[in-house]
């Protein structure tokens, strides 16, 4: 049972940095590329490359980016699933608390139907709903993308965070360092 568990965790690490690398990759790969000259999966590679800068440049070109992408692939999962996580991070960033989840969350679970088993949709929601203080789903829709993808270390450190808000802070610290 222990090397059971030690060549999973392993393996789950291995994922993770070859999935990082792959992520590095695509992003130099296409950084000197002219914007007209992507195609709408390098369009979206591009976008999130600037969605993780985090400044506000960035993010309006990566709304620019995905909706270049939407108007030559409209309503793929990848693209409904970044533009979810463009508005998300949006919200976060600018502690604008819109009136209502529904919209946002209605995009991102025709995400998670078309393509139930992309883990980002799963978590997505979870962010949602632990926003709006509903922990107990917003765990269950975590463990679900962690399921669904063990080596996701973002739904790892939501879910760390879900647990702190929730008054769990000893399993919440122990999950974000899982995410580390």
């Amino acid at each position: 049972t222990l090397l059971a568990t030690n060549t999973s965790a392993l393996s789950i690490d291995a994922i993770a940095a070859v999935s990082s690398r792959i992520e590095a990759d695509q992003a130099e790969r296409l950084q000197d590329r002219p914007i007209e000259d992507l195609n709408p999966d390098e369009l979206l590679w591009r976008a999130r490359w600037h969605k993780r800068r985090l400044t506000r440049a960035d993010a309006e070109l990566t709304a620019d980016l995905l909706d270049l992408a939407a108007t030559a692939r409209p309503g793929t999962v990848d693209l409904i699933i970044e533009q979810a996580e463009a508005e998300a991070s949006r919200i976060w960033a600018t502690a604008s608390v819109p009136g209502s989840f529904d919209d946002l969350r209605a995009r991102v679970a025709l995400a998670r139907d078309i393509d139930p088993y992309d883990a980002r949709a799963w978590l997505l929601l979870g962010v949602i709903d632990m926003w709006q203080g509903q922990h107990d789903s917003a765990a269950a829709l975590m463990h679900e993308a962690i399921a669904l993808n063990p080596s996701f270390s973002p739904a790892y450190a939501q879910l760390g965070t879900c647990y702190i808000l929730s008054g769990e802070p000893g399993d919440g610290i122990r999950t974000i360092y899982t995410a580390l």
